[in-house]
Formats: structure tokens, C-alpha cells, sequence
């Protein structure tokens, strides 16, 4: 993700990519345009809402989708993420 998007993610998945904004931009960076919709904060110290975090984790999971991926795949795969952060 780093060196595909040239940013330098903070320690932790979980709190990097609960917001789905690197997730979106990830996949708008393998295949442009997919997602033609990413809620962002406008600034480092704004959250964004939960709906819209909610909303953005959506968007990657049904671009995946329509990129080939099966849904349950994807959502063990977020699970398993998001477990291993807590973990960690």
C-alpha cells in the first residue's frame, strides 16, 4: 500500500484503514476511476464520521466485487485485519 500510494501509513491496520479512505485510493491506484466517490477529512486533526467511514469501507468492498472478488473473502479478510490489530 505504502509504495503503491507513496504515503508512510501509521503503526496499527486497524487505524489506518477502519476510515476506508487508503482502501479506496488503493484500488482508484490499481484501476482509476473504480470508486468515483471517497469521503476524506478535510483536514489531519477532523474524524470523519462514522457513516462515512462506513460508507467508504462499502464503496471498496462492492468495487472488489465488481472487480472479481467474493464478498465473504473480502469480509474475512477485513475481520482478519482488524482482529490481528487488536492483538497486536
Amino acid at each position: 500500500l505504502e509504495s503503491k500510494l507513496k504515503i508512510t501509513l501509521p503503526p496499527g491496520l486497524d487505524g489506518c484503514l477502519k476510515d476506508g479512505v487508503v482502501l479506496c485510493h488503493f484500488v482508484n491506484e490499481l484501476f482509476p476511476g473504480t470508486i468515483s466517490l471517497v469521503y476524506v477529512p478535510r483536514t489531519e486533526n477532523v474524524v470523519l464520521s462514522v457513516a462515512r467511514c462506513r460508507s467508504n469501507v462499502d464503496f471498496f468492498i462492492n468495487a472488489c466485487h465488481r472487480l472479481g472478488l467474493e464478498k465473504v473473502c473480502l469480509f474475512v479478510c477485513l475481520f482478519a485485519c482488524s482482529f490481528v490489530c487488536l492483538i497486536i
